[in-house]
Protein backbone atom coordinates (compact mmCIF):
# COMPACT_ATOMS: atom_id res chain seq x y z
CA UNK A 1 0.00 0.00 0.00
CA UNK A 2 1.49 3.16 -1.16
CA UNK A 3 1.26 6.65 1.66
CA UNK A 4 -0.57 9.68 0.41
CA UNK A 5 2.33 12.55 -0.14
CA UNK A 6 1.65 16.15 -0.94
CA UNK A 7 4.42 18.68 -1.26
CA UNK A 8 3.75 22.15 -2.33
CA UNK A 9 6.10 23.42 -3.81
CA UNK A 10 8.11 20.55 -5.28
CA UNK A 11 7.08 18.65 -7.75
CA UNK A 12 7.50 15.15 -6.13
CA UNK A 13 3.93 14.97 -5.80
CA UNK A 14 2.05 11.63 -5.81
CA UNK A 15 -0.99 10.17 -4.74
CA UNK A 16 -2.80 6.93 -4.27
CA UNK A 17 -5.76 5.17 -5.45
CA UNK A 18 -6.29 4.29 -2.21
CA UNK A 19 -9.69 7.04 -0.78
CA UNK A 20 -8.98 5.95 2.73
CA UNK A 21 -5.25 7.50 2.41
CA UNK A 22 -6.67 10.56 0.54
CA UNK A 23 -8.59 11.72 3.63
CA UNK A 24 -7.37 15.31 5.29
CA UNK A 25 -7.03 15.72 8.79
CA UNK A 26 -9.95 16.94 10.42
CA UNK A 27 -8.38 18.99 13.43
CA UNK A 28 -6.57 21.43 11.60
CA UNK A 29 -6.37 24.12 14.27
CA UNK A 30 -3.22 25.87 13.16
CA UNK A 31 -3.70 29.08 10.93
CA UNK A 32 -1.09 28.37 8.04
CA UNK A 33 -1.70 28.65 4.76
CA UNK A 34 -1.59 25.13 2.74
CA UNK A 35 1.70 25.93 1.35
CA UNK A 36 3.55 25.61 4.24
CA UNK A 37 2.60 21.98 5.23
CA UNK A 38 4.38 19.05 3.79
CA UNK A 39 2.73 16.04 4.45
CA UNK A 40 5.42 12.79 5.49
CA UNK A 41 5.01 9.49 4.13
CA UNK A 42 7.65 6.88 2.97
CA UNK A 43 10.13 8.56 0.75
CA UNK A 44 13.91 9.12 1.71
CA UNK A 45 14.10 11.80 4.49
CA UNK A 46 16.25 13.97 2.50
CA UNK A 47 12.85 14.69 -0.17
CA UNK A 48 11.08 15.58 2.95
CA UNK A 49 13.92 18.05 4.20
CA UNK A 50 14.33 19.88 0.89
CA UNK A 51 10.53 20.42 0.59
CA UNK A 52 10.38 22.15 4.25
CA UNK A 53 13.46 24.19 2.97
CA UNK A 54 11.71 24.90 -0.01
CA UNK A 55 8.62 26.31 1.72
CA UNK A 56 11.13 28.09 4.36
CA UNK A 57 11.87 30.10 1.64
CA UNK A 58 8.64 31.70 0.99
CA UNK A 59 7.54 31.61 4.56
CA UNK A 60 8.69 32.32 8.07
CA UNK A 61 6.97 28.79 9.18
CA UNK A 62 6.10 25.26 7.85
CA UNK A 63 4.05 22.23 9.35
CA UNK A 64 5.38 18.88 8.77
CA UNK A 65 1.95 16.23 8.91
CA UNK A 66 2.55 12.69 9.53
CA UNK A 67 0.16 9.64 10.36
CA UNK A 68 0.64 6.14 11.27
CA UNK A 69 4.20 4.54 10.83
CA UNK A 70 5.01 7.91 9.26
CA UNK A 71 5.51 9.81 12.35
CA UNK A 72 9.57 9.02 12.96
CA UNK A 73 10.01 9.86 10.05
CA UNK A 74 8.50 13.24 10.66
CA UNK A 75 10.30 13.49 13.81
CA UNK A 76 14.20 12.98 11.97
CA UNK A 77 13.02 15.52 9.29
CA UNK A 78 12.06 18.20 11.91
CA UNK A 79 15.48 17.33 13.67
CA UNK A 80 17.72 16.89 10.40
CA UNK A 81 16.56 20.20 8.95
CA UNK A 82 17.13 21.77 11.88
CA UNK A 83 20.59 20.20 13.24
CA UNK A 84 22.11 20.13 9.58
CA UNK A 85 20.36 22.71 7.18
CA UNK A 86 19.18 25.86 9.27
CA UNK A 87 20.24 25.83 12.73
CA UNK A 88 17.92 29.16 13.38
CA UNK A 89 15.03 27.14 13.13
CA UNK A 90 12.79 26.16 16.24
CA UNK A 91 10.32 23.78 16.69
CA UNK A 92 7.27 25.97 17.79
CA UNK A 93 4.82 23.66 17.98
CA UNK A 94 3.96 19.93 18.06
CA UNK A 95 0.40 18.51 18.29
CA UNK A 96 -0.50 15.08 18.31
CA UNK A 97 -3.50 13.18 17.99
CA UNK A 98 -5.67 10.44 16.35
CA UNK A 99 -7.77 9.71 13.28
CA UNK A 100 -10.60 7.86 13.33
CA UNK A 101 -10.07 5.85 9.59
CA UNK A 102 -12.72 3.16 7.76
CA UNK A 103 -10.35 0.20 6.60
CA UNK A 104 -11.74 -3.10 4.74
CA UNK A 105 -15.38 -1.99 6.73
CA UNK A 106 -14.28 -1.41 10.14
CA UNK A 107 -12.99 1.82 11.77
CA UNK A 108 -9.42 1.64 13.23
CA UNK A 109 -7.81 4.38 14.97
CA UNK A 110 -4.31 6.31 13.59
CA UNK A 111 -2.25 7.96 15.31
CA UNK A 112 -1.50 11.73 13.80
CA UNK A 113 1.41 14.56 14.39
CA UNK A 114 1.89 17.93 13.27
CA UNK A 115 5.17 19.50 14.21
CA UNK A 116 5.34 23.20 13.46
CA UNK A 117 8.99 24.56 13.02
CA UNK A 118 9.85 28.21 12.43
CA UNK A 119 12.28 30.20 11.40
CA UNK A 120 13.78 32.67 14.44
Amino acid sequence: MKPFHIFSHCSLASSSSNPRLNSSYPNDTLQMSVENVVYIGSKPIMNYCLAVLTSLKDGSSVALKARGRAISTAVDVAEVTKNRFMENLIVENVEIGTEELESEGRMRNVSTITIVLKKQ
